[in-house]
């Protein structure tokens, strides 16, 4: 059975997008599709807890887009924004939503 992942980088540029595609396809079965997306709106990166909340909504707006379409969401980054309000959108589903950083 074909699964499709969906990588959101919660940053407000595509460069790693490439990148990041390249090397979890390398580590994914071969039944697995992955797919990565940036928010349009939002922090160039991730260094303090205000470019967390600044991330949240471009973060939660892909979550509710995409849930119905992939098997499972990681929102990439170990700060983990939205992690908890995107489980929120997700719970209805058989939808993984995972942390990046142990918790």
């Amino acid at each position: 059975m074909k699964k499709n992942i969906l990588i959101i980088n919660p940053v407000a540029t595509d460069k790693w997008n490439a990148t990041d595609a390249e090397y979890l396809r390398k580590c994914a079965s071969v039944d697995t599709c992955i797919k990565v997306i940036s928010i349009e709106k939002g922090p160039i990166s991730i260094e303090s807890f205000y470019d967390e909340a600044f991330a949240m909504p471009g973060v939660l707006g892909l979550v509710e887009e995409n849930k119905n379409n992939f098997n499972g969401i990681v929102i990439n980054c170990f700060a983990d924004p939205g992690v908890c309000a995107a489980r929120e959108i997700c719970c209805k589903r058989n939808l993984l939503c995972a942390y990046c950083r142990p918790r």
